[in-house]
Protein backbone atom coordinates (compact mmCIF):
# COMPACT_ATOMS: atom_id res chain seq x y z
CA UNK A 1 0.00 0.00 0.00
CA UNK A 2 2.85 2.35 0.83
CA UNK A 3 4.54 1.54 -2.48
CA UNK A 4 1.30 2.21 -4.35
CA UNK A 5 0.90 5.56 -2.60
CA UNK A 6 4.46 6.60 -3.43
CA UNK A 7 4.09 5.58 -7.06
CA UNK A 8 0.55 6.78 -7.77
CA UNK A 9 -0.03 9.35 -5.06
CA UNK A 10 -2.00 9.22 -1.83
CA UNK A 11 -5.21 10.47 -3.39
CA UNK A 12 -8.81 9.37 -3.03
CA UNK A 13 -11.80 9.84 -5.32
CA UNK A 14 -14.02 10.99 -2.47
CA UNK A 15 -14.62 14.31 -0.79
CA UNK A 16 -13.28 14.69 2.76
CA UNK A 17 -16.86 14.46 4.09
CA UNK A 18 -17.57 11.26 2.13
CA UNK A 19 -14.31 9.64 3.20
CA UNK A 20 -14.97 10.58 6.82
CA UNK A 21 -18.43 9.05 6.52
CA UNK A 22 -17.14 5.71 5.24
CA UNK A 23 -14.36 5.60 7.84
CA UNK A 24 -16.82 6.36 10.67
CA UNK A 25 -19.33 3.78 9.43
CA UNK A 26 -16.62 1.12 9.19
CA UNK A 27 -15.55 1.87 12.75
CA UNK A 28 -19.15 1.61 13.98
CA UNK A 29 -19.78 -1.61 12.04
CA UNK A 30 -16.67 -3.08 13.64
CA UNK A 31 -18.47 -2.92 17.00
CA UNK A 32 -21.24 -5.24 15.79
CA UNK A 33 -20.35 -8.87 16.45
CA UNK A 34 -22.83 -11.73 16.08
CA UNK A 35 -21.83 -15.22 17.22
CA UNK A 36 -22.68 -17.62 14.38
CA UNK A 37 -20.67 -20.68 15.42
CA UNK A 38 -17.79 -21.95 17.57
CA UNK A 39 -14.99 -19.36 17.44
CA UNK A 40 -16.83 -17.63 14.57
CA UNK A 41 -18.24 -14.12 14.77
CA UNK A 42 -19.80 -12.08 11.98
CA UNK A 43 -18.98 -8.37 11.71
CA UNK A 44 -20.57 -6.44 8.80
CA UNK A 45 -17.50 -4.42 7.84
CA UNK A 46 -16.54 -6.07 4.54
CA UNK A 47 -19.34 -4.59 2.36
CA UNK A 48 -18.54 -1.09 3.62
CA UNK A 49 -14.81 -1.53 3.04
CA UNK A 50 -15.38 -2.96 -0.45
CA UNK A 51 -17.75 -0.12 -1.36
CA UNK A 52 -15.28 2.52 -0.15
CA UNK A 53 -12.48 0.91 -2.16
CA UNK A 54 -14.57 0.66 -5.34
CA UNK A 55 -15.84 4.25 -5.29
CA UNK A 56 -12.86 5.94 -3.63
CA UNK A 57 -9.84 4.01 -4.85
CA UNK A 58 -7.24 1.80 -3.12
CA UNK A 59 -6.15 4.39 -0.56
CA UNK A 60 -9.75 5.13 0.48
CA UNK A 61 -10.43 1.40 0.81
CA UNK A 62 -7.30 0.88 2.90
CA UNK A 63 -8.14 3.78 5.23
CA UNK A 64 -11.71 2.56 5.65
CA UNK A 65 -10.51 -0.97 6.37
CA UNK A 66 -7.95 0.23 8.89
CA UNK A 67 -10.72 1.99 10.83
CA UNK A 68 -12.73 -1.19 11.46
CA UNK A 69 -10.94 -1.78 14.78
CA UNK A 70 -10.62 1.87 15.77
CA UNK A 71 -13.34 1.69 18.42
CA UNK A 72 -12.50 -1.80 19.66
CA UNK A 73 -11.83 -2.20 23.37
CA UNK A 74 -12.51 -5.89 24.07
CA UNK A 75 -9.62 -7.39 22.10
CA UNK A 76 -5.93 -7.03 22.86
CA UNK A 77 -3.98 -4.63 20.68
CA UNK A 78 -2.37 -7.42 18.62
CA UNK A 79 -5.76 -8.76 17.59
CA UNK A 80 -6.98 -5.27 16.76
CA UNK A 81 -3.90 -4.54 14.63
CA UNK A 82 -4.29 -7.83 12.78
CA UNK A 83 -8.00 -7.19 12.18
CA UNK A 84 -7.29 -3.71 10.87
CA UNK A 85 -4.51 -5.01 8.60
CA UNK A 86 -6.78 -7.65 7.14
CA UNK A 87 -9.61 -5.17 6.48
CA UNK A 88 -7.18 -2.61 5.07
CA UNK A 89 -5.85 -5.24 2.66
CA UNK A 90 -9.40 -6.07 1.58
CA UNK A 91 -10.20 -2.41 0.97
CA UNK A 92 -6.95 -1.87 -0.93
CA UNK A 93 -7.59 -4.88 -3.20
CA UNK A 94 -11.17 -3.76 -3.78
CA UNK A 95 -9.82 -0.35 -4.82
CA UNK A 96 -7.42 -1.97 -7.29
CA UNK A 97 -10.31 -3.94 -8.79
CA UNK A 98 -12.23 -0.67 -9.11
CA UNK A 99 -9.48 0.68 -11.37
CA UNK A 100 -9.83 -2.15 -13.91
CA UNK A 101 -11.15 -0.94 -17.30
CA UNK A 102 -14.41 -2.81 -17.84
CA UNK A 103 -17.13 -2.11 -20.39
CA UNK A 104 -20.78 -3.04 -20.74
CA UNK A 105 -23.97 -2.46 -18.88
CA UNK A 106 -23.04 -4.98 -16.18
CA UNK A 107 -19.58 -3.59 -15.49
CA UNK A 108 -20.49 -2.46 -11.96
CA UNK A 109 -21.88 -5.86 -11.00
CA UNK A 110 -18.84 -7.64 -12.47
CA UNK A 111 -16.47 -5.27 -10.71
CA UNK A 112 -18.24 -5.76 -7.37
CA UNK A 113 -18.28 -9.55 -7.83
CA UNK A 114 -14.55 -9.55 -8.53
CA UNK A 115 -13.82 -7.36 -5.50
CA UNK A 116 -15.96 -9.50 -3.20
CA UNK A 117 -14.29 -12.66 -4.50
CA UNK A 118 -10.86 -11.22 -3.75
CA UNK A 119 -11.88 -10.22 -0.23
CA UNK A 120 -13.34 -13.70 0.30
CA UNK A 121 -10.01 -15.30 -0.60
CA UNK A 122 -8.10 -12.89 1.66
CA UNK A 123 -10.48 -13.65 4.53
CA UNK A 124 -9.91 -17.40 4.23
CA UNK A 125 -6.14 -16.95 4.14
CA UNK A 126 -6.24 -14.72 7.21
CA UNK A 127 -8.50 -17.13 9.11
CA UNK A 128 -6.28 -20.10 8.28
CA UNK A 129 -3.25 -18.15 9.53
CA UNK A 130 -5.01 -17.31 12.82
CA UNK A 131 -6.05 -20.93 13.35
CA UNK A 132 -2.48 -22.09 12.69
CA UNK A 133 -0.80 -19.49 14.93
CA UNK A 134 -3.20 -20.07 17.83
CA UNK A 135 -2.95 -23.83 17.49
CA UNK A 136 -6.72 -24.32 17.30
CA UNK A 137 -7.56 -28.01 17.02
CA UNK A 138 -9.40 -29.35 15.18
CA UNK A 139 -8.81 -26.65 12.59
CA UNK A 140 -11.47 -27.76 10.12
CA UNK A 141 -14.71 -26.65 11.88
CA UNK A 142 -13.83 -22.95 12.44
CA UNK A 143 -12.37 -22.64 8.94
CA UNK A 144 -15.44 -24.24 7.34
CA UNK A 145 -17.88 -22.19 9.41
CA UNK A 146 -16.01 -18.98 8.57
CA UNK A 147 -16.07 -19.84 4.87
CA UNK A 148 -19.82 -20.49 5.00
CA UNK A 149 -20.47 -17.16 6.71
CA UNK A 150 -18.20 -15.26 4.31
CA UNK A 151 -19.81 -17.01 1.33
CA UNK A 152 -23.30 -16.08 2.50
CA UNK A 153 -22.18 -12.50 3.00
CA UNK A 154 -20.73 -12.45 -0.53
CA UNK A 155 -23.97 -13.73 -2.08
CA UNK A 156 -26.03 -11.10 -0.28
CA UNK A 157 -23.43 -8.36 -0.56
CA UNK A 158 -22.76 -8.34 -4.31
CA UNK A 159 -26.15 -6.94 -5.43
CA UNK A 160 -26.33 -4.62 -2.41
CA UNK A 161 -22.86 -3.13 -2.96
CA UNK A 162 -23.50 -2.86 -6.71
CA UNK A 163 -26.69 -0.89 -6.09
CA UNK A 164 -24.96 1.40 -3.62
CA UNK A 165 -22.05 1.94 -6.01
CA UNK A 166 -24.50 3.06 -8.71
CA UNK A 167 -26.18 5.43 -6.28
CA UNK A 168 -22.80 6.85 -5.26
CA UNK A 169 -22.32 8.28 -8.75
CA UNK A 170 -25.46 10.42 -8.55
CA UNK A 171 -25.98 10.98 -4.82
CA UNK A 172 -23.01 10.26 -2.52
CA UNK A 173 -24.78 11.51 0.60
CA UNK A 174 -27.78 9.28 -0.10
CA UNK A 175 -25.43 6.30 -0.37
CA UNK A 176 -23.75 7.09 2.93
CA UNK A 177 -27.15 7.63 4.56
CA UNK A 178 -28.36 4.25 3.29
CA UNK A 179 -25.25 2.53 4.63
CA UNK A 180 -25.67 4.32 7.96
CA UNK A 181 -29.28 3.11 8.18
CA UNK A 182 -28.22 -0.49 7.53
CA UNK A 183 -25.47 -0.27 10.16
CA UNK A 184 -27.91 1.20 12.70
CA UNK A 185 -30.45 -1.54 11.95
CA UNK A 186 -27.84 -4.27 12.40
CA UNK A 187 -26.59 -2.64 15.60
CA UNK A 188 -30.11 -2.58 17.07
CA UNK A 189 -30.67 -6.21 16.09
CA UNK A 190 -27.32 -7.25 17.60
CA UNK A 191 -28.06 -5.41 20.87
CA UNK A 192 -31.50 -7.02 21.09
CA UNK A 193 -29.99 -10.45 20.46
CA UNK A 194 -27.33 -9.86 23.11
CA UNK A 195 -29.91 -8.80 25.69
CA UNK A 196 -32.04 -11.83 24.92
CA UNK A 197 -29.05 -14.19 25.15
CA UNK A 198 -28.02 -12.61 28.47
CA UNK A 199 -31.55 -12.99 29.85
CA UNK A 200 -31.71 -16.62 28.74
CA UNK A 201 -28.37 -17.29 30.41
CA UNK A 202 -29.61 -15.70 33.66
CA UNK A 203 -32.74 -17.83 33.55
CA UNK A 204 -30.68 -20.93 32.81
CA UNK A 205 -28.39 -20.17 35.75
CA UNK A 206 -31.34 -19.52 38.07
CA UNK A 207 -32.96 -22.81 37.04
CA UNK A 208 -29.77 -24.63 38.08
CA UNK A 209 -29.08 -22.78 41.33
CA UNK A 210 -30.54 -23.46 44.76
CA UNK A 211 -32.31 -20.30 45.92
CA UNK A 212 -31.30 -20.68 49.59
CA UNK A 213 -27.62 -21.66 49.42
CA UNK A 214 -26.76 -20.45 45.88
CA UNK A 215 -25.20 -23.88 45.32
CA UNK A 216 -25.93 -25.90 42.17
CA UNK A 217 -29.26 -27.68 42.52
CA UNK A 218 -30.41 -31.17 41.56
CA UNK A 219 -30.77 -30.33 37.87
CA UNK A 220 -27.25 -28.89 37.70
CA UNK A 221 -25.88 -31.92 39.56
CA UNK A 222 -27.56 -34.35 37.16
CA UNK A 223 -25.92 -32.54 34.24
CA UNK A 224 -22.53 -32.50 35.99
CA UNK A 225 -22.76 -36.23 36.71
CA UNK A 226 -23.50 -37.02 33.07
CA UNK A 227 -20.56 -34.88 31.91
CA UNK A 228 -18.17 -36.37 34.48
CA UNK A 229 -19.29 -39.90 33.63
CA UNK A 230 -18.60 -39.24 29.95
CA UNK A 231 -15.20 -37.75 30.76
CA UNK A 232 -14.25 -40.83 32.80
CA UNK A 233 -15.46 -43.20 30.07
CA UNK A 234 -13.14 -41.38 27.66
CA UNK A 235 -10.14 -42.13 29.89
CA UNK A 236 -10.10 -39.58 32.72
CA UNK A 237 -9.50 -40.55 36.34
CA UNK A 238 -12.50 -41.67 38.43
CA UNK A 239 -14.38 -39.28 40.70
CA UNK A 240 -15.63 -39.53 44.25
CA UNK A 241 -19.35 -39.07 44.86
CA UNK A 242 -20.47 -38.24 48.40
CA UNK A 243 -23.86 -37.67 50.00
CA UNK A 244 -23.61 -35.36 53.02
CA UNK A 245 -26.54 -35.60 55.45
CA UNK A 246 -26.84 -33.13 58.33
CA UNK A 247 -27.30 -34.97 61.63
CA UNK A 248 -30.42 -34.19 63.69
CA UNK A 249 -31.41 -31.39 61.31
CA UNK A 250 -35.11 -31.67 62.13
CA UNK A 251 -34.30 -31.40 65.82
CA UNK A 252 -32.36 -28.17 65.17
CA UNK A 253 -35.27 -26.76 63.20
CA UNK A 254 -37.73 -27.59 65.95
CA UNK A 255 -35.51 -26.22 68.72
CA UNK A 256 -34.22 -23.03 67.08
CA UNK A 257 -36.62 -22.33 64.21
CA UNK A 258 -36.42 -22.70 60.45
CA UNK A 259 -34.29 -19.57 60.12
CA UNK A 260 -31.56 -21.30 62.11
CA UNK A 261 -31.92 -24.41 60.00
CA UNK A 262 -31.53 -22.34 56.85
CA UNK A 263 -28.44 -20.64 58.28
CA UNK A 264 -26.91 -24.04 59.06
CA UNK A 265 -27.47 -25.17 55.47
CA UNK A 266 -25.93 -21.97 54.06
CA UNK A 267 -22.87 -22.19 56.33
CA UNK A 268 -22.42 -25.89 55.56
CA UNK A 269 -22.30 -25.19 51.83
CA UNK A 270 -19.90 -22.28 52.39
CA UNK A 271 -17.56 -24.39 54.52
CA UNK A 272 -17.44 -27.18 51.98
CA UNK A 273 -16.86 -24.83 49.06
CA UNK A 274 -14.08 -23.02 50.94
CA UNK A 275 -12.43 -26.13 52.36
CA UNK A 276 -12.45 -28.39 49.30
CA UNK A 277 -10.71 -27.99 45.96
CA UNK A 278 -11.84 -25.56 43.28
CA UNK A 279 -12.65 -28.47 40.97
CA UNK A 280 -15.01 -30.08 43.49
CA UNK A 281 -18.75 -29.51 43.04
CA UNK A 282 -20.93 -28.95 46.12
CA UNK A 283 -24.63 -29.20 45.26
CA UNK A 284 -27.85 -29.22 47.28
CA UNK A 285 -29.64 -32.48 46.63
CA UNK A 286 -32.75 -31.58 48.61
CA UNK A 287 -33.80 -30.93 52.19
CA UNK A 288 -30.75 -31.37 54.42
CA UNK A 289 -28.78 -33.47 51.94
CA UNK A 290 -25.82 -32.16 49.95
CA UNK A 291 -23.80 -33.86 47.23
CA UNK A 292 -20.06 -33.50 46.68
CA UNK A 293 -18.65 -34.55 43.30
CA UNK A 294 -14.86 -34.79 43.56
CA UNK A 295 -12.96 -35.47 40.30
CA UNK A 296 -9.53 -37.10 40.11
CA UNK A 297 -9.96 -39.68 42.89
CA UNK A 298 -7.58 -42.52 42.09
CA UNK A 299 -7.52 -44.88 45.05
CA UNK A 300 -9.60 -46.34 47.85
CA UNK A 301 -7.49 -44.65 50.51
CA UNK A 302 -7.92 -41.30 48.76
CA UNK A 303 -11.68 -41.87 48.58
CA UNK A 304 -11.81 -42.50 52.33
CA UNK A 305 -9.53 -39.58 53.20
CA UNK A 306 -11.68 -37.22 51.16
CA UNK A 307 -14.88 -38.38 52.88
CA UNK A 308 -13.29 -37.87 56.28
CA UNK A 309 -12.15 -34.42 55.18
CA UNK A 310 -15.76 -33.51 54.41
CA UNK A 311 -16.89 -34.68 57.84
CA UNK A 312 -14.15 -32.75 59.65
CA UNK A 313 -14.87 -29.50 57.83
CA UNK A 314 -18.31 -29.47 59.46
CA UNK A 315 -17.78 -31.17 62.81
CA UNK A 316 -14.47 -29.67 63.95
CA UNK A 317 -15.67 -26.08 64.36
CA UNK A 318 -19.02 -25.04 65.94
CA UNK A 319 -21.33 -22.74 63.99
CA UNK A 320 -21.87 -19.13 64.99
CA UNK A 321 -25.51 -18.38 64.25
CA UNK A 322 -27.06 -14.91 64.57
CA UNK A 323 -24.80 -13.86 67.44
CA UNK A 324 -26.04 -16.63 69.75
CA UNK A 325 -24.33 -19.52 71.41
CA UNK A 326 -22.10 -21.68 69.20
CA UNK A 327 -23.99 -24.64 67.75
CA UNK A 328 -22.23 -27.96 67.21
CA UNK A 329 -23.18 -29.49 63.85
CA UNK A 330 -22.15 -32.89 62.54
CA UNK A 331 -22.79 -34.73 59.31
CA UNK A 332 -23.04 -38.30 58.07
CA UNK A 333 -21.07 -38.83 54.87
CA UNK A 334 -21.60 -41.67 52.40
CA UNK A 335 -19.15 -41.97 49.56
CA UNK A 336 -18.54 -44.14 46.55
CA UNK A 337 -16.63 -44.13 43.29
CA UNK A 338 -17.84 -42.87 39.92
CA UNK A 339 -15.57 -44.89 37.65
CA UNK A 340 -17.53 -45.08 34.39
CA UNK A 341 -18.45 -48.75 34.83
CA UNK A 342 -22.01 -48.01 35.98
CA UNK A 343 -24.47 -45.19 35.19
CA UNK A 344 -24.55 -42.17 37.53
CA UNK A 345 -28.01 -43.03 38.91
CA UNK A 346 -26.71 -46.44 40.06
CA UNK A 347 -23.69 -44.76 41.67
CA UNK A 348 -26.02 -42.37 43.50
CA UNK A 349 -27.96 -45.31 44.93
CA UNK A 350 -24.67 -46.79 46.14
CA UNK A 351 -23.75 -43.50 47.85
CA UNK A 352 -27.23 -43.41 49.39
CA UNK A 353 -26.63 -46.86 50.87
CA UNK A 354 -23.30 -45.65 52.28
CA UNK A 355 -24.84 -42.59 53.94
CA UNK A 356 -27.58 -44.80 55.40
CA UNK A 357 -24.87 -46.86 57.07
CA UNK A 358 -23.12 -43.70 58.30
CA UNK A 359 -26.36 -42.47 59.89
CA UNK A 360 -26.49 -45.53 62.10
CA UNK A 361 -23.87 -43.90 64.33
CA UNK A 362 -24.01 -40.27 63.04
CA UNK A 363 -20.93 -38.05 62.64
CA UNK A 364 -19.30 -40.73 60.50
CA UNK A 365 -17.95 -41.27 57.01
CA UNK A 366 -18.62 -44.56 55.23
CA UNK A 367 -17.38 -45.69 51.82
CA UNK A 368 -19.37 -48.18 49.75
CA UNK A 369 -17.46 -49.94 46.96
CA UNK A 370 -18.65 -53.21 45.36
CA UNK A 371 -16.23 -56.12 45.56
CA UNK A 372 -15.75 -56.22 41.78
CA UNK A 373 -14.91 -52.50 41.74
CA UNK A 374 -12.37 -52.86 44.56
CA UNK A 375 -10.26 -55.13 42.39
CA UNK A 376 -10.07 -52.45 39.69
CA UNK A 377 -8.84 -49.50 41.73
CA UNK A 378 -5.54 -48.76 43.38
CA UNK A 379 -5.12 -48.85 47.13
CA UNK A 380 -2.83 -45.83 47.51
CA UNK A 381 -3.33 -42.14 46.76
CA UNK A 382 -1.23 -40.30 44.23
CA UNK A 383 2.01 -39.02 45.75
CA UNK A 384 1.82 -35.41 46.84
CA UNK A 385 -1.98 -35.23 46.62
CA UNK A 386 -3.91 -34.12 49.71
CA UNK A 387 -7.43 -33.00 50.49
Amino acid sequence: MLAYGVARGFVVDLSPLELTGYVALAACAGQIAVLVGPRTWYTPTTPIVVLAGLVGGPIAGALTGAATEALGTNAVWRQRVMGSARSASEGFVAGLVGLLPLAGTTQNVVRVAMAVTCTFVLAQLARSLVVHVRGIRPAGPPIRMGAIVDGAEAVVGVPLVAALANTQQSSPLLTISAVASLVALLALAERAHTRQARQLELERTAARTDSLTSAPNRLALDEALVLEHGRIVRGARPAGLYIVDLDHFKRANDAHGHATGDAILVQTVSRLQAGLRDMDLVARWGGDELIVLAPEIVGLDTLEVFGERIRQLIADTPYELHGGEPVQVTVSVGGTLLDGSTPPDVVLKRADLAVYRAKQTRNASVIEIPAEARRGIGLAPVAGESF
